[in-house]
């Protein structure tokens, strides 16, 4: 069973934000068709996304970029009592 949580909120952002910076630099740096463009943002998306994870690494304040700067923290799903 799938429960939305803050921590799922949280990556869901954080994930979205990367595909914001693709779709940004595909529309707005090229003049291409539609077919392209598409792969293109998933393509940047994906790449900007991981860059920024990485660099974030190294400094902390480049995870703003992903707008929520805290990575997520999954928990253990508890049994429910009987």
């Amino acid at each position: 069973m799938f429960i939305l949580t803050k921590e799922g909120i949280t990556a869901i952002v954080r994930t979205l934000m990367g595909y914001v910076y693709g779709f940004l630099l595909t529309t707005f740096a090229f003049d291409l068709p539609a077919e392209t463009e598409t792969a293109l943002t998933v393509l940047f998306g994906t790449g900007v996304y991981m860059l920024i994870r990485e660099l974030a690494e190294k400094w902390p304040w480049v995870g703003n970029f992903l707008v929520v700067n805290k990575a997520p923290h999954y928990e253990e799903p508890t049994e429910p009592a009987a």
